[in-house]
């Protein structure tokens, strides 16, 4: 039960990028090391950043999903949206994208937390933090495509992802 709530939670990443980009190998990584923001960056210039950042997570929820240990695969697609989280935190974005950018942030936050919850079984109604990581990739999908507006981005398609 928990695997299928997680698989349509994960679609959230999925829902991202896959769409924009044509493929997950279409963007250049972004570096390790975080570059010296601008002081008001471009949009275009952001956008490529984003979208690698994107391509990264999706490539690791598709992986993770693979684990065969439930507890294993939870912990390791928490990861993969605290890790997309924090890098696109690390980006400069221009003004007008700002709000968005720290929305999306937040939601794949929230989505980290709840799958991690599920992983730790530390919750005694299960059913109801299934209902959040679907609630969740709703709000992540509308956050994702403002920002993709914002930037200049095609609108992630209906129904891509890497689930």
């Amino acid at each position: 039960m928990t695997r299928k709530i997680i698989a349509a939670g994960v679609a959230a990443l999925g829902a991202l990028g896959l769409a924009a980009c044509g493929s997950a190998s279409s963007a250049t990584p972004a570096p390790a090391h975080a570059a010296v923001p601008a002081a008001h960056p471009s949009a275009p210039s952001v956008g490529p950043q984003v979208l690698a950042i994107i391509n990264e997570g999706n490539a690791a929820v598709t992986k993770d999903r693979q684990i065969k240990d439930e507890t294993a695969a939870d912990d390791a697609i928490a990861s993969a949206f605290s890790s997309a989280a924090s890098k696109l935190r690390g980006l400069s974005y221009p003004a007008s994208a700002t709000g968005d950018a720290k929305a999306l942030e937040a939601v794949l936050d929230k989505l980290a937390a709840d799958v991690t919850q599920l992983a730790t079984d530390t919750v005694s109604d299960a059913s109801e933090v299934d209902q959040d990581i679907v609630s969740d990739e709703a709000t992540e999908a509308a956050d994702s495509d403002a920002l993709r507006s914002d930037l200049g981005l095609p609108a992630a398609a209906v129904g891509s992802s890497a689930s």
